[in-house]
């Protein structure tokens, strides 16, 4: 079956989890950021909630989705200014605190520190890990490899698996970096091998994440670490924007966790969940972009990220955040962050 005479689809009508028939969550999607054609919709499991993109590019096809994605390395305006705040932002974390390029930045970094959304920044761009935790590190989906070349620098032994060739090649050009396999099933990943796999934002675009994590749990060291970061189906902005909700990224967001089924899956790969929570740090993105979906239809990050939705998304983050604090809403950010152990 094809769909736009570029993209071959398959159905899947069945829930991964609990093998239940899926019922219609949204349908007639388009894509919203990056003009890949077709027609998308989402299935949820009305057992188990887990969510599911239906129909979906088949394997050979996925890479089509990708071909002006994020982490092709573009040139941003004022980037070497960007990096060197960010780097500044998180060497104000234990473990991290060589990594500022210059007292200047390390003061500013210090600054931004104070508040708190800024601060959330630094932890979830260093992935919640600590600096007791120095050691081999994976980063499974590693884009450009902005990410691990910041862990280097804070003394981590670092690599990447990238299946994107395009971003790969700019992980080893740019920084550079060993980007070593396609995927965790090649063999020149050998077993028991590192402390650390971190995946960030990857989880959602997997066909299979059980076996995603299946594959991690054979190359970590027994109690090693996992850590994973992906969209809250549960969080505010789902609730506010429906099918206008950025993170859904028809096509290329297959599934959809809420912090019950997401746990569920690590569970099911071997994996105990140390620590579970969500995040508002991508709120003020998630308003602006959502936003400017419901209105539009699509959202362009250059024309259409503008001053006044960056304000009201400032102001969305900030009453989001004050919820996330209490009882009712403490798993409502619009991130979920899962730390694991390798229990076997």
């Amino acid at each position: 079956m094809s769909q736009g005479a570029q993209i071959e689809v398959s159905q899947v009508p069945a829930c991964l989890l609990c093998g239940r028939e899926g019922q219609p969550l949204y349908c007639h999607l388009t894509d919203r950021m990056f003009d890949v054609p077709g027609e998308w919709g989402y299935l949820q499991c009305p057992a188990c909630s887990l969510v599911w993109l239906n129909p979906r590019p088949v394997p050979e096809d996925l890479i089509k989705t990708y071909k002006t994605y994020y982490t092709h390395g573009q040139k941003k305006r004022f980037a070497d200014w960007r990096k060197n705040l960010y780097w500044g932002l998180c060497s104000t974390l234990p473990g991290f605190d060589d990594i500022a390029p210059g007292w200047i930045w390390k003061w500013a970094g210090t600054a931004l520190s104070w508040i708190p959304a800024w601060r959330e920044q630094a932890r979830l761009g260093t992935m919640c890990l600590d600096a007791g935790s120095k050691g081999k590190l994976l980063d499974v989906g590693c884009g450009d490899g902005g990410f691990l070349s910041m862990m280097r620098s804070a003394g981590w032994e670092v690599a990447g698996v990238e299946p994107d060739p395009a971003a790969a090649s700019v992980a080893r050009e740019k920084h550079p970096l060993s980007v070593i396999a396609a995927s965790l099933s090649d063999p020149r990943l050998t077993e028991v091998s590192v402390d650390v796999v971190t995946l960030s934002h990857v989880i959602e675009h997997v066909p299979d994440p059980i076996q995603l994590l299946r594959q991690c749990r054979r190359i970590l060291k027994p109690r090693g670490k996992i850590v994973i970061l992906t969209p809250n189906l549960a969080s505010h902005g789902h609730r506010l924007f429906h099918e206008s909700w950025v993170p859904l990224d028809p096509p290329r967001h297959l599934y959809l966790f809420r912090s019950s089924t997401l746990g569920y899956c690590c569970k099911q790969a071997g994996f105990s969940v140390e620590k579970l929570r969500t995040s508002t740090r991508d709120a003020t993105w998630v308003w602006a972009a959502s936003k400017t979906i419901q209105q539009k239809g699509r959202f362009n990050r250059k024309a259409d990220f503008t001053w006044k939705l960056r304000f009201e998304g400032v102001y969305f983050q900030l009453q989001e955040e004050s919820t996330r604090r209490g009882a009712a809403g403490t798993l409502a950010g619009e991130e979920l962050a899962l730390i694991g152990r390798n229990e076997q």
